[in-house]
């Protein structure tokens, strides 16, 4: 694995990087859930904002929601019900038991197990 100073003798540039007399990396970026710096960050922008992060990882960690009954991220398509998110059929039903208020018809996506 090479760091971010260095590369193999005639070795491709990776995209991003500004060729001169001196070969060189982009500026690192700073992950927004771990604070990593790291040269191969990527941008995710939505109604949350804009975020910079250094693995799928963490972005899924800022950007999932999680299970309102066992608090796992939701990286599917789940099962909404109302404003409530389950990352499965289970889940929902576990939390109808308990009492869990409905909020109406049981919405599930394709990837919902």
């Amino acid at each position: 694995m090479l760091n971010a100073g260095a590369r193999k003798a005639g070795a491709a540039a990776p995209s991003g990087v500004c060729m001169g007399a001196e070969p060189r990396w982009r500026d690192a970026m700073r992950c927004d859930t771990c604070g990593n710096d790291y040269d191969r960050t990527f941008k995710v922008s939505g109604p949350k904002g804009e975020f910079v992060f250094d693995s799928f990882e963490c972005a899924i960690q800022k950007l999932a929601p999680k299970c309102a009954h066992c608090s796992c991220r939701v990286i599917g398509h789940g099962v909404e019900v109302g404003e409530t998110i389950y990352c499965c059929e289970h889940c929902r039903r576990q939390d109808a038991r308990a009492g869990a208020p409905k909020h109406g018809a049981a919405r599930s996506g394709r990837g919902a197990h």
